[in-house]
């Protein structure tokens, strides 16, 4: 009989694609394995350019009738295996719902960040990859000593790239910059104004080629940066790709990114994935929670203030009103990073 196993993981982007190492694993160890990946639309063309051709069972809609038939497909599986990535109120249901199944969730450590956030005590815990393959203990697998963690993207979107490149008339030999400005969370938002002044100053100090990632909700936030980057004088303001490309195609076009500076978002673990020079910005999170970029990357931080961290995700405003952790990272820190970052290449 086959193996068949099931993964749950519904959002949100930067963790999706952290589970990428376990589909590894799983087509390391048992490469004949048929695989479900149950999870929201929007991320059904990432999962599937994977080798091991997870079969998305995607949620379309948080509705009633929508939850009813997604159960009932994921019933139809017959999975085995179940690993909850997700391990919410939602995915406990879902695997009572699939009571007869072998089921592992992941040690999300919930209470650990808390105690980090409530006393201020920077005790790290293991990355959230490490954590994803920790799942498989209860099954008494014995783990990876060594994780690649890699985005795949499909031939498809390769061959756009190349012609994209081409049609934009960016060589090889010319420097890019990849700049996600973007967060889910505000106090996660480095201060739009300080992009713009670093944009200039990466156009004009490197000649640097810019490309603005983001999801289409920031569409506005990068237009906005990038207007007052042309009133600043600068003639080439970069590419708004969260504007013109789908998210597999920018995906796929991180990699051409010599240096990728981020927030703590989604951006910063795809473009990590892609095996890009990440210069990460950290404000009301840290590092220690363990949704840092993985392999070896710049972390910007205000490390002096005694409220960091705010909260394990994130907020829509500082709760004390002064937004130090953001504001206390100054452009020339930034480019300090990236002109280290530039001098060894």
């Amino acid at each position: 009989m086959k193996i068949r196993f099931l993964i749950l993981r519904y959002s949100s982007l930067g963790d999706v694609v952290l589970t990428f190492p376990v589909l590894d694993f799983i087509y390391s160890q048992w490469p004949s394995a048929e695989v479900y990946y149950a999870t929201k639309i929007q991320y059904q063309n990432l999962i599937e350019n994977h080798p091991i051709k997870p079969k998305v069972i995607y949620l379309e809609q948080n509705t009633p009738d929508a939850w009813i038939n997604h159960l009932k497909r994921l019933k139809e599986t017959n999975a085995q295996f179940v690993l909850d990535l997700h391990s919410s109120f939602r995915t406990k249901l879902i695997r009572l719902f699939l009571s007869k199944k072998h089921w592992a969730v992941y040690p999300k450590l919930h209470a650990e960040r808390q105690q980090m956030v409530k006393n201020k005590i920077l005790s790290p815990v293991p990355h959230v990859i490490i954590r994803y393959l920790q799942t498989f203990k209860k099954w008494e697998v014995p783990l990876p000593k060594k994780i690649n963690y890699k985005i795949p993207v499909s031939k498809k979107d390769s061959g756009f790239v190349r012609e994209f490149l081409k049609k934009k008339r960016i060589s090889p030999f010319q420097l890019v910059v990849g700049i996600a400005p973007g967060s889910r969370w505000k106090t996660k938002q480095w201060i739009p104004e300080r992009f713009s002044e670093l944009a200039v100053r990466l156009a004009e100090h490197y000649a640097m080629n810019i490309f603005w990632f983001g999801s289409q909700n920031e569409i506005p936030l990068i237009q906005s940066i990038q207007d007052k980057v042309s009133s600043m004088g600068i003639t080439n303001n970069g590419i708004n790709l969260a504007q013109d490309l789908s998210l597999s195609q920018s995906v796929a076009i991180a990699e051409r990114c010599d240096v990728f500076i981020s927030n703590d978002s989604g951006w910063m673990h795809l473009a990590a994935g892609r095996n890009c020079k990440v210069v990460a910005v950290f404000g009301s999170t840290v590092p220690q929670l363990g949704f840092y970029p993985w392999g070896k990357h710049s972390i910007i931080e205000t490390t002096n203030l005694t409220c960091r961290p705010c909260h394990i995700h994130g907020r829509n405003h500082c709760p004390l009103g002064h937004f130090r952790c953001m504001y206390d990272i100054s452009v020339d820190y930034v480019e300090s990073a990236i002109s280290r970052v530039i001098q060894k290449m």
